[in-house]
């Protein structure tokens, strides 16, 4: 759909506004799912900063940017943002598979 780039656009700027890092999620996983992992594991860096420090929504964030990053192909970058959360078993489940 040739509105989606726009509406994209409008729901980014809504959710920056409000502050809201769950609706900046989801645009990264929407980013994600259109083919676009580079612009999802932004809009996802930008959630989990916007979450509160150490709490399962921040780590939920990290692990899709993670997973963004590694199907970018960057998986340097995918393994710093997994080494963030050494208690997190999925996190060291995604680090071993990049390794």
């Amino acid at each position: 759909d040739k509105d989606a780039p726009a509406l994209k656009q409008q729901l980014l700027q809504l959710a920056e506004k409000r502050q809201s890092p769950l609706l900046i999620e989801l645009l990264g996983l929407l980013s994600s799912q259109t083919g676009n992992a580079m612009e999802s594991a932004d809009l996802l860096d930008h959630a989990a900063s916007l979450y509160p420090p150490g709490s399962p929504d921040q780590e939920r964030a990290r692990l899709y940017q993670a997973e963004a990053l590694r199907t970018y192909g960057d998986a340097q970058s995918a393994a710093s943002v997994l080494l963030t959360l050494p208690a997190h078993p999925a996190a060291q489940a995604l680090l071993k598979k990049i390794k």
